[in-house]
């Protein structure tokens, strides 16, 4: 036959307590992990993360204070093509309505949409520049050389419909 440890009255008690505690505390965990994780799940499904989405727009920045200060207006572009001061290595682009517009190129491969209209010149930095223009609802695409000048529109026809410049391209 075995012996049984008899235990005191108030350890039994306690033990019980501790018991119960341990077990509700359980339910209690239990019960938040599933409804952090209904809203976790909620918050997947929604998209809201309560973090800021980090996307790029391509959104020019500042361009609305740049309209209103220069009358050039620009889109939206990678950031290797930035509006600039002339003078030194820039892509120049001269227009009847609002004069030369500059543009600093800091990497090959860079795109920049714009509207410039009525142009009639364009000069390259040291990259070779694509310049996207149109003119008459129809596109045209002029490749110019590391420093050389293109005219266009009206710098090649005084009788053509004036020009828009749209996009500005870098390749090396």
């Amino acid at each position: 036959m075995g012996m049984s440890v008899a235990r005191p009255r108030g350890a039994r008690r306690i033990a019980a307590w501790v018991a119960a505690g341990a077990a509700a505390a359980g339910l209690v965990i239990a019960g938040a992990g599933v409804a952090s994780g209904k809203a976790a799940a909620s918050a997947a499904d929604s998209g809201d993360t309560g973090q800021a989405a980090l996307v790029e727009d391509y959104n020019y920045p500042g361009r609305d204070a740049i309209l209103a200060d220069k009358h050039v207006k620009l889109l939206k572009g990678d950031g290797k093509i930035m509006l600039a001061d002339c003078g030194g290595d820039v892509i120049e682009v001269r227009s009847r309505e609002i004069g030369t517009t500059c543009f600093r190129s800091t990497a090959p491969g860079g795109w920049l949409t714009v509207e410039i209209p009525k142009v009639y010149l364009g000069k390259a930095d040291s990259h070779k520049v694509g310049m996207r223009l149109t003119s008459n609802g129809q596109s045209e695409d002029h490749t110019l050389e590391p420093k050389a000048y293109a005219p266009f529109g009206e710098g090649v026809d005084p009788q053509h419909a004036p020009t828009t410049l749209v996009e500005i391209t870098t390749q090396s």
